[in-house]
């Protein structure tokens, strides 16, 4: 059997001594400047890029577009506008003509209209026809869309808003809401807290005016109005239309 001897590798070099100048950091010397002459144009068209890949992968909770939990905004304003923008959605009855009739809501202090929304979206205002409006306490009505509980307005409140009393007859008055997603064939109530004022809600005319359910307040509740349980108000709802991703 034979034996390899193991000898040790060859003696290496030892490295010759550095300057001592070329040792030390050059300190004396500018950094080193990187190339950032990135053009505007092309940064803002690769961002709007990724905006629209970001939107297909989103999801829209409480009225908001959430891309991984964070709030989807660009600029100083939110990114909706630009991909989006607020347009009208559906009405009750908003291309009827409205008769002399009209639902007198002296008598309470509370209103509710019916609305199930034939198609999900996020509401964002709402008009709604007036024969005329007199001052409450505070010259405000203040607006809410409430989930249904057993055919009449439940205290969920899912959006909110008001509108300044104006001296007008006959006109739309607009209400801007918190925005908020609404499904489609889903039962809200359209509330309206007259705080002792009183608006008239006229009746549309034609054969094709639908009626929607109406409840009024009260004391401590809703009630149904003998007279009034459904009548042809009318209505038109703006808002969003967007993509919903499960």
């Amino acid at each position: 059997m034979r034996h390899r001897k193991r000898l040790a590798g060859e003696e290496g070099f030892e490295p010759s001594l550095a300057d001592p100048e070329s040792a030390v950091l050059p300190l004396d010397d500018s950094p080193a400047q990187e190339d950032y002459s990135y053009s505007y144009s092309r940064c803002q068209s690769e961002r709007r890029r990724r905006t629209l890949k970001i939107v297909e992968k989103s999801e829209i909770r409480f009225g908001i577009m959430w891309q991984d939990g964070i709030m989807l905004q660009m600029g100083g304003g939110s990114m909706l506008d630009e991909i989006c923008p607020v347009q009208f959605v559906e009405g009750v009855n908003e291309c009827a003509e409205a008769t002399d009739d009209y639902i007198n809501t002296m008598e309470y202090s509370g209103v509710a209209i019916e609305y199930t929304p034939t198609l999900s979206y996020s509401l964002k205002r709402v008009d709604i026809f007036l024969t005329h409006q007199q001052p409450s306490n505070e010259n405000k009505y203040k607006v809410a869309l409430c989930t249904d509980y057993g055919n009449k307005p439940s205290d969920i409140v899912l959006s909110k808003g008001e509108w300044a009393w104006r001296d007008v007859l006959g006109d739309w008055q607009r209400v801007e809401l918190e925005p908020v997603v609404v499904t489609c064939n889903k039962k809200y109530w359209l509330t309206i807290d007259l705080d002792k004022g009183n608006i008239g809600l006229p009746i549309a005319q034609g054969e094709e005016a639908k009626e929607v359910s109406l409840r009024f307040r009260g004391e401590y509740k809703w009630v149904i109005h003998g007279k009034f349980k459904k009548d042809k108000v009318m209505l038109r709802f703006y808002g969003r239309i967007l993509p919903i991703v499960g």
